[in-house]
């Protein structure tokens, strides 16, 4: 069972749910589009 993705694998050392692949694509989506909006907003 070493052949698994680091999302599937459990190290044993971290407690905390390893987080799904779109959790981590929403929040960079949402993170890129809040930057975006401080750009915009500081710049006209």
């Amino acid at each position: 069972m070493s052949d698994l993705p680091p999302e599937l694998r459990d190290d044993g050392e971290r407690h905390r749910p390893v987080q799904p692949l779109w959790w981590r694509v929403t929040t960079a989506v949402i993170a890129v589009v809040l930057i975006a909006m401080v750009v915009i907003a500081y710049t006209f």
